[in-house]
């Protein structure tokens, strides 16, 4: 698991590489959303959610794998090489007209 307790954050990589091992993120900072909506870890406001998130997860196997194989999921659908790439040249494309 990665742990995150920024305050404030652009869009980490170091999700990105977690993610990508199917390692979900624990974290005081959701960027767009993300973590919550696609199901990638969980999220904590405050000191004592952080560590009662933490405290709770090795009596949560099922919890981990669930969000361990959306985080592989959603790394692959969004962020691997052949895809970043076809949604570069989109975007790309879009500009060009």
């Amino acid at each position: 698991m990665l742990c995150c307790t920024s305050t404030y954050e652009g869009f980490p990589n170091t999700f990105l590489e977690a993610w990508s091992r199917g390692l979900p993120v624990l974290t005081t900072f959701d960027p767009d959303d993300v973590v919550r909506r696609h199901g990638l870890g969980w999220t904590a406001q405050t000191l004592d959610e952080l560590s009662d998130r933490l405290a709770g997860l090795p009596g949560d196997p099922e919890g981990w794998r669930v969000r361990s194989e959306a985080a592989v999921r959603y790394y692959r659908e969004h962020h691997e090489l052949d895809r970043a790439m076809e949604r570069f040249v989109e975007v790309f494309a879009e500009v060009a007209r």
